[in-house]
Order: structure tokens, then sequence, then C-alpha cells
């Protein structure tokens, strides 16, 4: 008899794990059609999609370069002003897909929540395996333009310094984009005022000049900024700039974590009421 309940308890927990195992799969299959959709998206009905989605981050590079040699500066911190300016915006532009392409993504799919496979926080996940792709193809060819027309390359002296940047950078846009999706949804004024605050964040975020340029007063002010530690890690890290005296990047990473726990908090609590708004 022992043996006999012994048997139906392995039994049972081989079926649950089978049935976790089947979910998972299930879920794993939804996002990755969530993926295909956001990048048939995102390459429109044309290549012009697609040549958008990789030449965008080196227009704004092209522009912010562009004001630079208008003022005679060819470069920052004994760096081509091009490749300087260029890996501030390859951190920045992986951040600032939390505050917009990220945010959106619930929004942009609430016809597909109807379906039960698809869950409101697939769309976010989806969202950022497209990005991160996306965003990953137009950084290399942002290095690689830069040294074909300039000769300028960057020499990598710390690139795990570079790999431990992005993945922070990474997790951050996470977590800002989880809280703002969910609380994004279900009041579309949310999207407005993020937008209006976060219009100046490229200037203060050390994207278009060195941090190490300005006075010691102004460095502590902008050290309250996380996104600033963030690109002075990368130009260290690929260029050998120095880092500047307040630079920590366990502090980007605090925000992210937290940001990451609000969300799912909140995730949590109006799952249902995102299925119904």
């Amino acid at each position: 008899m022992k043996n006999v309940k012994l048997k139906s308890k392995g039994l049972d927990n081989k079926s649950e794990f089978y049935l976790y195992k089947r979910g998972f799969q299930k879920q794993v299959s939804a996002i990755w059609a969530l993926v295909f959709k956001e990048y048939k998206i995102r390459l429109g009905k044309s290549r012009i999609g697609l040549f958008w989605s990789l030449f965008e981050p080196i227009v704004g590079m092209s522009i912010i370069t562009a004001v630079w040699w208008a003022s005679g500066r060819t470069s920052i911190r004994g760096v081509h002003v091009t490749l300087f300016v260029g890996c501030g915006f390859i951190v920045f532009n992986t951040v600032r897909n939390g505050f917009g392409y990220l945010a959106h993504a619930i929004q942009a799919n609430m016809a597909l929540l109807n379906y039960p496979q698809v869950k409101p926080l697939d769309t976010i996940l989806a969202r950022f395996i497209t990005a991160m792709f996306m965003h990953a193809w137009a950084s290399v060819l942002l290095i690689l333009l830069v040294w074909w027309l300039f000769g300028a390359v960057p020499d990598f002296p710390d690139p795990l310094l570079c790999v431990e940047v992005i993945l922070i950078s990474m997790l951050f846009a996470m977590g800002i984009a989880t809280p703002l999706a969910v609380l994004g949804t279900l009041n579309e004024n949310i999207f407005k005022v993020v937008g209006i605050v976060t219009s100046p964040l490229m200037i203060i975020s050390g994207v278009i000049f060195s941090i190490l340029d300005l006075p010691a007063n102004i460095q502590t002010v902008l050290a309250y900024n996380p996104i600033i530690h963030l690109t002075n890690g990368f130009r260290a890290g690929a260029l050998g700039v120095p880092l500047f005296a307040d630079s920590d990047l366990s502090y980007p990473l605090e925000w992210a974590v937290i940001g990451l726990g609000i969300g799912y908090a909140l995730y949590f609590k109006y799952r249902f009421k995102l299925l119904q708004s």
C-alpha cells in the first residue's frame, strides 16, 4: 500500500512538471510570435523601415557632431568627436527605449490580449528583444561607419566594463518600461508627462559632452542622474576616457532593480484591469 502511494506521488510530481513545462513552452512561443510581429512592424512595408531602424542613431550622432565641428572642435578628451558622441548614443539609445518603444508595448498590443496565451508582460518582453536586437546592429553599423569615414575606432582598454554597462543599461530600460507600461496603459496622460520630463535627458546624460570638462560642483549635481554613470562608464571601457569622481555603476543598477520591483508589483496588482482596458 505504501509503495502504491509513493508511486502515485511520483506520478503527480511528473504530471505537475509536465504541465509547468508545457505552460512555459506555450509562453515562449507566444513571446516569439510577438517578436516577429514587432519585427515586421519595425521594418514597415518597404526597406525604408529597415534603413531608418539602423540609421536613426547615426543621424542623431551626425547632427550633434556637426554642431561640434561648426564650433571648431574635432576631439573631446583626445577622442575623435564623432566616436565620442557615437559611444554616448549607443548607451543612451539603449536606455531611451525604456521611455518610449518599450513603455507603449501593452497599449499597442491591447487587441492581442484577448488571446489567453498572450499576457501583458509578454508584450514588453517581445519589444525588449526586438529593440535590443535592432539596436545592437545599429550600434555595430555606427562604429563601422565612423571607422570607415574617419579612421577612428574604439580600442576597448576594458571590454568587460563595456559589457557590464550595456547589461545594466538593458536592465535599466526594462526597469523604466515595466512600471510606465502598466501606468501608461491605465492613464495615457502618464506618457505625455514622461515625454515632457525626458526632453532634456540627452543633454543632462553626458551624451554630447564630457562630464569631466565641467566644474566639480556641477559634476556632483549631474551624478544624481543614473544614465550619466552609464555613458561615462561605457566611454571608459571603450575609449579609455577617465571615470569622473562620483562614478558608480551600482547606482543605475539599484535604479533598475527598484524599477523592476515596482513594475512587477504594479503589473501583479493591475494585471486583470489591464486585460479589461
